[in-house]
């Protein structure tokens, strides 16, 4: 695969697999494991664990590809952190998208006596709940989520590099461990999304089947976590400025002399040395 007009097509590609095999592997576990049964404590530690477990494994798989991002929500936060570029994190979040559909669709096969007791862990509000609470959660986990992968994996000052020129080999356990955390909590509230592309595919694949109103919730799931995405991504450039929040990037770029400030100060050290 090759580059066009600032796209990488390999980063694009290993992203749309990735989301395939997390919307399998998360919803999978989570509809495999309920079995019909009521959502109990040991269930959700199962399911979060399942989310949390695939986030670090396929982010260790393709970090150095494309970034190991598979989420559209941590893409848009690194492009408006101006980690990444627009016209690859657009690329990104379009492979991500048809993953998590093909994800869905190979779930469904998969699964096929389940499909009518479940939604193929589609994103819903849960009985008791407001949508603004939901929205808030669900934010509130992705601003997580997004706030450590720039902590971890993209501040070149982060405990999880063995030295400067290392990469953040550690930052996939931290970023699995976030996504584990929110699952804890949002498992009784929304399902967990922080992820777009994750809720976008089971909730297509089942609407075929139940048209019973899951498609209604979505745009919480939408908006929240990409609202996150942008808070985190403008905190990113406000804090981690050159010479403010980072002195280590001054050490590490010594100031550059033209040749006439040099000539000067040759010129000062030697009139001092004649005095």
């Amino acid at each position: 695969m090759g580059v066009w007009k600032g796209i990488d097509f390999t980063k694009m590609f290993y992203e749309f697999l990735a989301m395939t095999l997390f919307v399998y592997i998360g919803c999978g576990v989570a509809m495999a494991t309920l079995d019909g049964q009521e959502a109990d404590n040991s269930w959700r530690l199962q399911v979060a664990f399942a989310f949390g477990m695939a986030i670090m494994v396929l982010a260790y798989a393709t970090a150095h590809t494309s970034g190991g991002q598979i989420n559209s929500a941590v893409t848009l936060a690194l492009v408006v952190a101006q980690e990444l570029s627009w016209q690859q994190g657009l690329a990104n979040a379009i492979g991500q998208f048809v993953g998590s559909l093909l994800g869905a669709f190979l779930l469904q096969f998969t699964l096929v006596d389940a499909i009518e007791q479940t939604t193929l862990g589609s994103n819903t509000v849960a009985d008791g709940y407001s949508n603004m609470q939901a929205f808030l959660g669900e934010f509130i986990m992705t601003f997580l989520l997004c706030w450590v992968v720039f902590e971890t994996a993209v501040d070149p000052r982060s405990i999880t590099r063995v030295d400067d020129q290392k990469k953040p080999s550690m930052a996939p356990v931290a970023i699995g461990f976030a996504v584990f955390l929110a699952h804890m909590v949002l498992l009784p509230i929304t399902g967990c999304s922080i992820n777009p592309p994750r809720s976008f595919g089971p909730l297509i694949v089942a609407g075929f089947w139940d048209e019973g109103g899951v498609l209604g919730d979505y745009w919480i799931f939408f908006c929240a976590p990409h609202c996150a995405a942008i808070a985190a991504g403008i905190m990113q450039r406000l804090i981690h400025t050159d010479g403010e929040i980072c002195p280590k990037r001054l050490e590490e770029e010594p100031v550059q002399l033209d040749e006439v400030e040099t000539n000067d100060m040759l010129e000062l050290v030697n009139n001092e040395e004649m005095l």
